[in-house]
């Protein structure tokens, strides 16, 4: 336990993988979190950031260390930062792999995620509320964020001004999850999810925007 109270005091960004060994013993990949979204086959999965570090040396989003260096949008997080918009962290791990795109007309394609997934305890709840922060990078001559964008109804697409070039937050999941979704403007895209327990309210779009800008590095 003083092991994990140290790794709550430091920054995020730099102590992410001791955090997942240190509080969990090991939070790899089970391999069967899949979860139908009407655009992706699965979701990113969970995965120790020397884990993602050594998967994105192969793909380029990587330097394959496996030394537990933080890439993508969670290394300008910091724990205070972090608190002062969704409360105290509970946990964190590592988000990886390279989720499937299934396109209305029947095609697909796979893009790589890079970012990390924390959780927040709720009062008078065993699940926590789970947050997510990651970059979706897509092959080359597909823009990730017009895909998405073309793949929603317009009364679920709640648009967000001034994060990149453009945004929205995707409320197709009602209360189950909102995601925020940031037009990187290289093909790439930002993604901010809220995933609480049955009967917890998503969080707002003011704290989607928060933590969006704490990753972008405008915070």
């Amino acid at each position: 336990m003083v092991g994990r109270e140290h790794t709550r005091r430091t920054a995020i960004a730099v102590t992410l993988a001791a955090a997942c060994a240190l509080a969990l013993g090991a939070c790899g990949d089970d391999g069967d979190d899949t979860e139908a979204s009407g655009a992706r086959d699965d979701e990113p999965t969970e995965t120790t950031v020397a884990e993602a570090a050594d998967d994105g040396a192969e793909d380029g989003t990587g330097d394959g260390s496996g030394d537990g260096a933080v890439t993508g949008p969670c290394k300008n997080l910091t724990e205070d930062e972090l608190t002062g918009v969704i409360g105290e962290v509970a946990d964190a791990t590592g988000r990886g792999g390279e989720p499937v795109f299934l396109r209305s007309d029947g095609s697909e394609f796979n893009y790589v995620v890079d970012g990390c997934t924390f959780e927040v305890a709720v009062p008078g709840d065993d699940e926590p509320h789970e947050y997510a922060i990651y970059t979706g990078t897509p092959p080359e001559g597909i823009d990730l964020y017009e895909e998405f964008e073309v793949g929603r109804r317009p009364e679920d697409m709640e648009p967000v001004d001034g994060l990149g070039e453009r945004a929205f937050v995707d409320h197709t999941f009602g209360n189950q999850k909102v995601e925020l979704i940031v037009d990187l403007g290289d093909g790439s895209a930002l993604f901010v999810e809220s995933q609480p327990p049955f009967g917890v309210p998503v969080a707002d779009t003011p704290t989607l925007v928060a933590l969006a800008e704490l990753a972008l590095g405008e915070g």
